[in-house]
């Protein structure tokens, strides 16, 4: 993997805060002039042919999608070498709903000084975590984290009626949660800054990127 841009990881569990904080660090490093492009993994997931065929499974709703199995790490890293290249990745943008890409929406990643790689698996990759800058772990309580994703998943199925409570409880239960503890939590230890997110505000959001950002500058 050759590289210029230094690579900061940003990982934590579901609901944790990630996303969000990881985009207003982006801005971040924007407003200061300091070129920085953003990264999800979670826009890697195979798509639902290719999630069949490798599972063999035909109902989609039996996928452990917090199985890091189910990231397409080749195409993920193939892109990312793109980007250390000099060349402009785009990539189509992944829906959750049909678990395939949205052939209308894409997003681009253009090389930077700094590349934040945003997601669960952030630290499960171990060509990531050799080659990274910083490791940033965002931790949050396990109770909030489960309200958090419970609001998430309702706002996100209840406009088709597909939210079911009892399948949300069943999936915590059986693949969120234990998933969480096999491949998310013991990571922790790899963090260089752990950074503690239990306010949902905006506000609060953007002053751990600020606090995440003031950390990197000042251990450049």
């Amino acid at each position: 993997m050759k590289q210029k841009s230094k690579i900061i990881l940003i990982s934590g569990g579901t609901a944790s805060g990630k996303s969000a904080i990881s985009k207003d660090l982006s801005e971040i490093f924007q407003k200061n002039k300091i070129d920085a492009s953003f990264f999800s993994i979670d826009n890697y997931y195979y798509d639902e042919k290719e999630i069949k065929n490798i599972f063999k499974i035909n109902d989609l709703t039996k996928v452990n999608f917090d199985d890091p199995n189910t990231i397409n790490w080749k195409d993920f890293n193939d892109d990312l070498n793109k980007v250390f290249s000099g060349l402009i990745v785009e990539r189509k943008i992944y829906n959750f709903k049909t678990c395939n890409y949205d052939l209308s929406k894409t997003f681009k990643v253009k090389p930077a000084e700094y590349i934040i790689i945003e997601g669960i698996f952030a630290f499960f990759n171990q060509k990531l975590l050799n080659n990274a800058f910083k490791k940033i772990y965002i931790e949050a309580d396990g109770d909030l984290r489960l309200i958090r994703r419970y609001k998430r998943d309702y706002n996100y199925h209840h406009h088709n009626h597909s939210f079911n409570c009892e399948n949300f409880i069943n999936r915590w239960e059986k693949q969120i949660y234990p998933m969480f503890k096999k491949y998310i939590e013991k990571n922790r230890k790899q963090a260089d800054y752990v950074i503690l997110n239990n306010i949902d505000s905006k506000i609060n959001i953007n002053k751990k990127a600020k606090q995440i950002f003031d950390l990197i500058k000042d251990n450049n």
